[in-house]
């Protein structure tokens, strides 16, 4: 999750680089690991986005409490359009707050903000989302079309590298993708 903080997921996404690029995997940001990340440091860190007309025809509605009545239904929805956007751009609908602050409403301000009538965030609107980067699609790369709108929905892009192992460490909270050649591709927490 990009979140601007220094916690778990950070420290996880940051020993995984350190990993993947043979630097001694601390989980901080010490000045090898500067100088790995420099070649990226002149990219913006947000970027502006439109947010697509057809999330107008999306369905949100709450979800029930607890996995068992959760299992039950067909498909796991968003409560909020703001907690779609959050999953897009891999980041919590309270950064995109702050990211527009033009655009709180009863749907992301805070509790004693009163409602304005309008969604905070709407189709057709833009707003400024974090710089995920590697979300770009090439269709026709996608052998199976039902597969484009779900990359779409979570941003991710076609150009990813091929998986051949998964690690998970429960105690640890993270999953580690490895290619053919044993190399770190991929890490979630």
């Amino acid at each position: 999750v990009i979140d601007g903080k220094a916690d778990r997921s950070f420290a996880n996404a940051l020993t995984a680089f350190q990993q993947a690029r043979g630097l001694p995997a601390s989980g901080t940001l010490d000045e090898a690991t500067a100088q790995a990340l420099a070649p990226w440091s002149n990219i913006p860190a947000t970027r502006v986005v439109t947010i697509p007309e057809d999330w107008g025809r999306i369905a949100f509605a709450a979800l029930p409490e607890g996995a068992a009545a959760q299992a039950k239904l067909t498909q796991l929805g968003y409560e909020t359009m703001a907690e779609k956007l959050a999953e897009r751009f891999h980041t919590t609908p309270e950064v995109l707050t702050l990211l527009n602050p033009q655009r709180q409403t009863a749907d992301t301000a805070s509790p004693a903000a009163p409602p304005s009538g309008s969604p905070a965030f709407a189709p057709g609107q833009q707003i400024r989302v974090p710089n995920i980067g590697a979300d770009a699609i090439d269709p026709a790369s996608v052998k199976r079309p039902v597969w484009l709108e779900t990359l779409r929905s979570l941003g991710v892009g076609t150009n990813q590298p091929e998986v051949a192992r998964i690690v998970v460490d429960e105690s640890e909270g993270w999953l580690h993708a490895y290619d053919a050649n044993d190399r770190l591709v991929a890490a979630f927490t």
